[in-house]
């Protein structure tokens, strides 16, 4: 039988990821989005608090095993409610990414027009250096028509790598995107957080309460179940 303090949680699980001082100061500006991520972050780490604490202080009126098995039908019912409030804080968060990603390109006019053709046919026929060194003014120059062309179709069309195209379309955002550049990257760092946090709460409930266990206990209870029965019936 596993001591909860050997069991140890992950630092996604049980460390506050929302404590950093940006992310706070979007969710007290306000940020429903990052707020609602962030209940589901704190959700996972009350129930790895609640379930080590509750696993390490025994009842003396309970076996071991039925002290085992109260605790696991807990922290599976804990382990589903935070299930539900992570997965529909992250679907809201989903689709504020979309939405973002949406506006981005509709304000800085990130749709190639009927010049991306002739656009990357020219970028494509210069050197190298020559054609990085058109897409940096072009960026600088805040030029949409030419990052779109680059952006929206095949990279190699315009003689860039798909990393290098990614990498102009995210610098021109991030130049004139204002603030939702930066916003979509919490979101999407919080996502993946929360999704990493949720796997860790799963591994450490299995770790410290494994069901292994609690097929077996199950199992004894089963036999004890029919013995009492042949009992019943042989009186």
């Amino acid at each position: 039988m596993p001591e909860a303090g050997k069991v140890q949680a992950s630092d996604m699980l049980a460390g506050d990821q929302y404590a950093r001082k940006d992310w706070q100061a979007r969710i007290e500006g306000g940020d429903e989005t990052l707020t609602r991520l962030a209940r589901a972050h704190g959700q996972y780490r009350s129930l790895y608090q609640n379930v080590r604490d509750a696993y390490a202080q025994k009842d003396p009126e309970m076996t071991g095993e039925a002290h085992f098995m109260a605790t696991r039908k807990l922290g599976q019912k804990s382990l589903d409610r935070a299930a539900t409030a992570s997965d529909q804080a992250r679907e809201f968060a989903e689709a504020e990414v979309k939405a973002i990603k949406h506006t981005l390109t509709a304000n800085l006019g990130l749709v190639e027009n009927h010049r991306a053709g002739e656009i990357r046919t020219a970028l494509r026929s210069l050197s190298e250096q020559e054609r990085a060194s058109v897409l940096k003014a072009a960026v600088e120059s805040k030029d949409a028509q030419t990052i779109a062309a680059v952006i929206e179709g095949p990279a190699w069309l315009s003689g860039v790598t798909q990393e290098q195209a990614k990498a102009f379309g995210e610098h021109f955002k991030n130049k004139h995107g204002g603030d939702l550049p930066a916003r979509l990257k919490v979101l999407e760092d919080a996502i993946a957080i929360n999704r990493r946090t949720a796997t860790d709460a799963l591994t450490y409930v299995e770790a410290l309460l494994p069901s292994q266990r609690a097929r077996d206990i199950e199992a004894k209870q089963a036999a004890a179940r029919k013995m009492r029965e042949q009992l019943s019936e042989a009186v």
